[in-house]
């Protein structure tokens, strides 16, 4: 309900959305499409603790809860959804995430470096749909004039859902455009509006990654 979320309170600069670290879905149906009995990322191994597609309906609470208020999404379950993708359980292609839950803004990969640029960005001061320069992020704009540089546009979110051949197509540009070094900016356009794939972010250096790894993690259940 819209309690639990009122209970955290507004945050100072937006309220950060994860699914978890298994896909909600995953997670919760057999490749049979049969719900499991058991939930072992959630304590006591509870089934239920977590909605299905729990990105998008924590993001509507907390609109409902919340006005005017900056949201940001991230995760496995967000990633890779953050572009049209086919979904296993509809049976249908869906829009990008950042569409369906309404966010401001998607983190895409692990974000070890976007969540601290994200972070500077909003204290100081954008507005979460505003961060359009960060690697490892999507966002949607309303024309293509705001994009800046080299782009690819893919087949749109219509075209891939009518035509498997131009699923087809979309998904080998994603996937031959996911180098932090060679790859292009990804448009796709979703009804009246673009959604906009920065490419990755760069790998971690050796350092980085030790510092990341020697962080004070619980590793325990959260409350």
């Amino acid at each position: 309900s819209t309690d639990d979320f009122m209970k955290l309170g507004r945050p100072r600069l937006a309220f950060l959305v994860n699914g978890g670290n298994m896909d909600p879905m995953v997670n919760h149906y057999t490749v049979s499409k049969r719900r499991r009995e058991k939930d072992l990322y959630t304590a006591g191994g509870k089934m239920g603790a977590r909605p299905d597609r729990a990105t998008i309906v924590y993001c509507n609470k907390i609109k409902e809860a919340y006005k005017n208020i900056d949201i940001v999404i991230g995760g496995l379950e967000a990633s890779l959804r953050r572009l049209a993708h086919y979904d296993y359980w509809d049976n249908n292609v869906r829009n990008s995430m950042l569409i369906d839950s309404g966010a401001d803004l998607l983190i895409y990969g692990m974000s070890e470096k976007q969540i601290v640029e994200v972070a500077n960005a909003l204290n100081d001061g954008f507005e979460a749909k505003y961060i359009r320069h960060i690697n490892g992020t999507t966002y949607t704009i309303d024309s293509l004039d705001e994009i800046y540089g080299d782009y690819k546009l893919l087949p749109s979110r219509d075209e891939v859902t009518k035509d498997k051949m131009k699923y087809a197509e979309a998904f080998k540009i994603q996937y031959e455009e996911q180098d932090p070094v060679r790859g292009k900016v990804l448009v796709q356009k979703h009804g009246d509006r673009y959604v906009v794939c920065n490419t990755p972010e760069m790998p971690l250096t050796r350092e980085e990654l030790d510092k990341v790894y020697a962080l004070p993690y619980t590793k325990e259940c959260h409350p």
